[in-house]
């Protein structure tokens, strides 16, 4: 789980393929996203905007908080995807496999 930059959120990635968004203070969430298999990493990325989360699937879902959708799938590990790290000037995202690969990926157009 990580808090969101300005401190009013917190979004989870859970063993049941599930993120979700949390309002700090209250038990309201919301489901933004859903995998095959467990959520390994969830971050925000620096302007507050989008969420990045990957799993065991080998998939990296970005999503938009402004309307909670899925704006890109980023696909490259040969197996499931264990980390996440956007650059402050938010125009990378920087992911670690279990195929012992990392892949910088622009997400800057989102």
């Amino acid at each position: 789980a990580k808090y969101s930059p300005d401190g009013r959120e917190i979004v989870s990635g859970h063993a049941d393929n599930m993120v979700r968004l949390w309002q700090v203070g209250t038990k309201t969430h919301t489901i933004l996203t859903r995998f095959s298999t467990s959520v390994n990493d969830v971050v925000w990325s620096p302007d507050s905007k989008h969420v990045a989360s990957c799993s065991m699937d080998s998939g990296i879902k970005v999503i938009s908080l402004s309307n909670k959708n899925e704006v890109r799938m980023l696909r490259g590990h040969s197996g499931g995807v264990k980390s996440l790290a956007w650059d402050p000037k938010n125009e990378f995202l920087a992911s670690i496999g279990f195929d012992a690969s990392v892949r910088v990926w622009r997400v800057s157009a989102d």
